[in-house]
C-alpha cells in the first residue's frame, strides 16, 4: 500500500466547499497537498460574464455559489472581484489563480479551455 501525497478537488474563489467540509485543513495538518480543478469555475472567473449571463448558460453542478445565490448575484460578485483584480494590476482570471496558489496546501491547479 502506498500512502497518498496529493488530493484533487474542485476549488476556486466561488466554490469553497473544501474549506467548510474540512478537506483543506486535513490536507494541511497531514502535510499533504491539493491539486485544484476548476480553478476558474468553468470560465465564470474570467471576464466573459462581467456584463451578464444569458438564460441558456449552463452552470456546472460544482458551482455552488451560482446554485445558492443565482446568476444575477453572481454577476455582481464577479464585478466586485474584477475591481479588486484591477486594483492589483491583474485580470480576474490571474487573480483567481494567484489566490489559489497563494495557499501553501495548493500544489497546483488544473486549467482547461473550451476555445483558444
Amino acid at each position: 500500500h502506498t500512502p497518498f501525497v496529493v488530493n484533487q478537488a474542485s476549488y476556486n474563489m466561488l466554490n469553497r466547499g473544501i474549506e467548510d467540509d474540512g478537506l483543506l485543513d486535513t490536507l494541511s495538518q497531514n502535510h499533504k497537498a491539493l491539486v485544484a480543478y476548476g480553478p476558474l469555475a468553468e470560465g465564470l472567473l474570467t471576464d466573459k460574464y462581467l456584463k451578464g449571463m444569458d438564460d441558456d448558460v449552463k452552470i456546472h453542478w460544482s458551482n455552488e455559489f451560482v446554485i445558492k445565490h443565482g446568476k444575477d448575484e453572481l454577476v455582481t460578485k464577479l464585478n466586485q472581484l474584477n475591481e479588486i483584480a484591477k486594483n492589483r494590476g491583474q485580470n480576474l482570471a490571474q487573480m483567481s489563480l494567484a489566490w489559489l496558489l497563494h495557499d501553501k496546501t495548493v500544489a497546483s491547479v488544473v486549467t482547461g479551455a473550451s476555445k483558444i
